[in-house]
């Protein structure tokens, strides 16, 4: 929990004084943390940019686990906006603007601080973004869906300590 608000309100940081150090992502499931709380650690990760290792024994953990961990690679190693960074001591949205052949785009976390699953609805206003429609993927549930500008971008239950991750583009007719 400590190290990923860490991650999130130093990151402004990342690349002015230093490359961010996010601590070691840990996957092995003998550890105390749950499958949601090491997804939020690899959501975090993932977002912030910076320094990547893995303290596991790769051999010893499962494939879908190893690929979990490897879908982080390349590293993304640009600074997110953490868009409630002084609304909240644990700030739940992070927005990481990207751009390349196929246009301008984004990849959006939330965190569930909270220790109860949470219904969320995340709207494109609480990220700043523009109300149009998008075209979302959410990482770790692999679903894709177009979102009209009257709708959320995502909404769903997050388990305790878990976090959602969400690529967004802006809806186009032409092929993306």
């Amino acid at each position: 929990k400590f190290a990923i608000r860490n991650m999130f309100t130093r990151s402004h940081l990342h690349k002015k004084w230093w490359n961010n150090d996010p601590d070691c992502i840990q996957l092995r499931e003998k550890l105390k943390l749950t499958a949601a709380e090491r997804q939020s650690h690899i959501t975090a990760v993932a977002l912030t940019g910076g320094s990547f290792f893995i303290s596991d024994d790769l051999e010893k953990l499962a494939p879908a686990v190893v690929q979990n961990a490897g879908s982080l690679l390349p590293i993304i190693d640009r600074r997110p906006v953490i868009v409630d960074l002084w609304e909240n001591s644990f700030p739940k949205y992070v927005k990481l603007p990207l751009s390349g052949a196929a246009g301008e785009w984004f990849l959006l976390g939330y965190i569930n601080w909270s220790d109860r699953k949470e219904k969320v609805s995340l709207e494109s206003d609480h990220y700043k973004l523009l109300p149009i429609n998008y075209f979302v993927r959410s990482y770790w549930d692999e679903q894709c869906t177009v979102s009209k500008k009257s709708e959320p971008l995502w909404s769903g239950i997050i388990q305790p300590h878990g976090a959602v991750m969400l690529a967004v583009r802006p809806f186009t007719q032409a092929p993306t």
